[in-house]
């Protein structure tokens, strides 16, 4: 609820420790917040995790952010979550690696909604990392170091896309993807150009 210039100056007050009430319909202040408010994507982190504990998947930390590349990515070309997936993997070695899940893409919903909550949660328990069009990304991870590098690893993948434009020579190509995957044991979503092998569930 607060800029990141504003934490930065007054984390103590402006960052803080929330809990769901006893009856589950409200959301009460630990410590902290007394100059702001808990984010406006609450709901989106709240069905977030009701989506991952649902699953059984061992992730616990949600993070929203608003990364440049990402958000101008989804200003230059139409945002096909599988597309999008795969030319990421393209980029370099460690995307693949990073969310072998792919990115899920939602087009673009007023923000701050139970609906864009709602969306989300539904695209988390497909992949570890979803793109909001011309908002930025909502991510998964085991704790916030995992869900930071995950975010980080998407963020870097948009920029070489975007700076690589349409007159990049196409990354790694599918026998390369192909190859990784069978070297670190991924499983890729099944309708990706890649897949063709058996392998582990991808780490999360």
């Amino acid at each position: 609820g607060a800029p990141l210039r504003l934490i930065a100056e007054e984390p103590r007050d402006r960052v803080g420790i929330g809990r769901i009430t006893p009856s589950g319909d409200g959301f009460e202040c630990v410590v902290g917040f007394t100059t702001s408010k808990p984010t406006s994507e609450l709901s989106a982190h709240l069905m977030g995790h009701d989506a991952l504990r649902e699953c059984g998947r061992s992730e616990r930390a949600l993070m929203h952010a608003h990364p440049t590349y990402v958000v101008a990515l989804t200003h230059l070309r139409a945002m096909d979550g599988l597309e999008v997936s795969v030319d990421m993997w393209r980029t370099n070695s460690e995307s693949l690696l990073a969310f072998p899940r792919g990115v899920y893409v939602l087009p673009w919903m007023v923000c701050g909604t139970d609906d864009i909550g709602r969306a989300t949660a539904v695209a988390l328990k497909q992949s570890n990392a979803v793109i909001w069009e011309f908002h930025g990304v909502f991510a998964s991870g085991r704790d916030i170091d995992g869900v930071l590098e995950l975010t980080e690893s998407v963020e870097a993948a948009a920029q070489i896309l975007v700076l690589a434009g349409e007159t990049g020579r196409g990354g790694i190509t599918d026998e390369g993807l192909r190859a990784l995957c069978a070297r670190f044991e991924l499983v890729v979503p099944a309708s990706s150009a890649i897949v063709g092998l058996t392998a582990r569930s991808p780490r999360t």
